[in-house]
This record gives structure tokens, C-alpha cells and sequence, in this order.
């Protein structure tokens, strides 16, 4: 797990991450969310059917109904480059701050 500096897991992904890493990273978890609209018209415009759309938004509900509770910070997906920019200074902020 030490060989890679990013991972993009969901919920229960970082759970398991965080019970079995025994390494020396300190890993920061960022949820990275995009609003209802956003999500729908993202799986509208990759040719998900409404059904498709209904149960990945079913889904998600729990899939992510803890996720405040396991990230350190959440950002919003609106734009793909200020979403990058945002994750970039979070990480930079916390090397620099030793947490």
C-alpha cells in the first residue's frame, strides 16, 4: 500500500483501508461529492438509463450515509480543475502543518 500516494475508494474501501494500512503514510481521506444535478446529468450524459440513474442514486444513499463521519474534508465536483486545485492545497496545507 506504500507504493502509491493516491487511492479512490468508496466508503467502505476507506474502512477497510484504514483497519489494515500499517504503513508510514498518513493518509488524509477527502470526499469528493457532486450535487444531485450534477450526478444525474453525469450519468445522463454516459447513456445511463433513468432506472440505472434511480438505483445508483438509491445505492449511494447508503453506500455514503457515513462519509462526514470518515473524512477529514469534503469538495464539491463542479469543476473538474478546481476540484483538483482544492484536493492539491488541502494535502499541501496538512504536509506542511506535520498532520
Amino acid at each position: 500500500m506504500d507504493t502509491h500516494n493516491l487511492y479512490v475508494i468508496d466508503p467502505a474501501g476507506v474502512e477497510y483501508f484504514k483497519t489494515h494500512y500499517g504503513g508510514n503514510k498518513k493518509p488524509y481521506v477527502i470526499y469528493i461529492y457532486a450535487t444531485l444535478k450534477d450526478r444525474i446529468l453525469r450519468m445522463r450524459d454516459r447513456g445511463d438509463s433513468d432506472t440505472q440513474v434511480l438505483q445508483r442514486l438509491i445505492n449511494d444513499i447508503d453506500a455514503f450515509k457515513n462519509v462526514n463521519n470518515i473524512s477529514d474534508v469534503a469538495i464539491v465536483n463542479g469543476d473538474l480543475e478546481d476540484c483538483a486545485n482544492s484536493c492539491y492545497q488541502y494535502i499541501l496545507e496538512k504536509e506542511m502543518n506535520n498532520e
